[in-house]
């Protein structure tokens, strides 16, 4: 079959920040809102982002707004419901139904996914790990509801009509195939760094190989050579580096005193459970990040020497960007974004107060910059690294109504959620508790109607922890 809509202006691939996911989440309304699609919106560029007909498995900020703080209290908080819901999504994806009316997308990034899934992942080898995955019962299915969560998202977004001779075409495959203009790049989250920002666990952020040996860097490798061998249609080739993981909201400071940047020590936000992770823990793992950051461009630089196309090559410092407003690690008032007169935001975590004229009875006044789960951006956070890369490629945008309007189409920011405050205090309650031994939540092993929320979110965020 002929492939549709070739050199396109735009195309995005890698995880789970270009694909949009925001608060664990992927589904349509948040993949027409990633930050390359509001690329493409601002320069009226024509892009396909995916079209999920459902939302992968579940969508965690509505399951927030299903709580009734009233009833709920500290030691039961759990999401009631949420197994069965689940299991009604998936028999949906396993249907006959789960089909687009795209040929392609122009974003073929996947949550959850690795480097080396650029190469080699396919629709037909996700379509395998769903039938294997799916052979017990419900139970055991939602069991392996983070493999399922990779393996639903990628089969659909590779692959939208599950056309035949589609099924063996990986993100760069389809790169090669339709050669896009610019070419946008952001992947690598999911080897180590995740589990640092969310857990509050010391981890390398270069772990796991491909299935053929090969350790992080080489699978870079792999991508930056394919990457520099397409052909001079491709204008543009935009490589996102790793954030600065010390200013994600997931990580909270335990004071307000700081050492270089650093508080004392951190814990896990959302994790009552989690350890007090030192400072000096998280500020060798910027270090870290910052070598590694430097190994991804010195293997792109190099690709591209070698076939004589560095010109086309952008880098964005994602890491030098998120330093610049860490107004959760530095409280410096300059560092917050400014949306409208009365309305900034920052890194901090999520924060509401008391406004009986909101349909919640609740709006923001802190945070914002990043969702619920606290690593992945807001719509407007995702609408800040639009901008970024916009400065970088010189191309002219309205900053000011960008931000405003991803603000507005956030429901998590425009109709703040009264209770994700309730979790956050109660959280704040359990957390000396469980230091005490008076709080211990079940294993993190099965998803059930009484599972703990603390738990049930280290089971909803498995796809991005490896």
């Amino acid at each position: 079959m002929a492939i549709s809509r070739l050199k396109p202006k735009i195309m995005a691939i890698g995880d789970s920040l270009p694909q949009g996911c925001r608060s664990l989440t992927v589904k349509a309304s948040y993949c027409a809102q990633s930050w390359p699609a509001r690329i493409a919106a601002e320069q009226g560029w024509a892009f396909v982002s995916p079209d999920h007909p459902w939302e992968v498995l579940f969508d965690l900020e509505r399951e927030i707004r299903r709580l009734d703080p009233v009833l709920f209290s500290p030691a039961t908080l759990a999401l009631i419901g949420l197994p069965q819901r689940i299991k009604d999504n998936l028999q949906l994806w396993l249907g006959p139904t789960a089909r687009s009316k795209n040929q392609s997308f122009d974003n073929l990034a996947v949550a959850g996914s690795e480097v080396h899934d650029l190469y080699n992942r396919t629709s037909a080898s996700y379509g395998g790990e769903i039938l294997k995955l799916t052979k017990g019962d419900l139970q055991e299915q939602i069991d392996n509801l983070a493999d399922l969560h990779v393996a639903i998202n990628g089969k659909y977004v590779l692959n939208p009509q599950q056309i035949p001779e589609f099924d063996d075409f990986s993100p760069l495959d389809w790169v090669e195939a339709r050669q896009p203009e610019t070419l946008l790049v952001q992947s690598g989250h999911n080897h180590g760094l995740f589990m640092i920002g969310f857990q509050g666990k010391a981890s390398s952020i270069t772990g796991g190989n491909d299935p053929q040996g090969r350790d992080f860097f080489q699978q870079w490798e792999v991508v930056a050579e394919r990457i520099a061998n397409l052909p001079d249609t491709v204008k543009r080739i935009v490589v996102v580096l790793l954030p600065k993981v010390g200013a994600v909201a997931a990580l909270l400071p335990t004071s307000d005193a700081s050492v270089d940047g650093y508080a004392e020590s951190y814990v896990a936000r959302l994790l009552p459970t989690s350890r007090k992770l030192a400072g000096n823990h998280i500020a060798d793992a910027d270090r870290e990040i910052q070598a590694v950051n430097q190994q991804i461009r010195n293997i792109f630089q190099k690709a591209s020497a070698a076939t004589n196309t560095a010109n086309r090559l952008h880098f964005i410092d994602t890491f030098s960007m998120l330093n610049e407003f860490d107004y959760k690690n530095y409280l410096s008032p300059d560092m917050r974004i400014k949306i409208s007169d009365s309305m900034s935001i920052d890194n901090c975590y999520l924060d509401g107060m008391l406004d009986f004229s909101s349909p919640q009875l609740s709006r923001l006044k802190a945070g914002g910059y990043l969702s619920i789960d606290g690593m992945h951006p807001s719509g407007v956070g995702y609408a800040d690294l639009a901008s970024k890369v916009m400065a970088e490629l010189n191309l002219s945008h309205n900053r000011a109504r960008l931000l405003e309007t991803a603000f507005q189409e956030d429901t998590l920011l425009s109709n703040y959620p009264l209770e994700l405050d309730a979790i956050t205090r109660y959280i704040d309650l359990l957390r000396p508790l469980n230091a005490a031994n008076r709080f211990v939540a079940e294993s993190a092993n099965r998803l059930r109607d009484n599972t703990h929320l603390s738990q049930a979110l280290k089971l909803l965020s498995k796809p991005f922890v490896k």
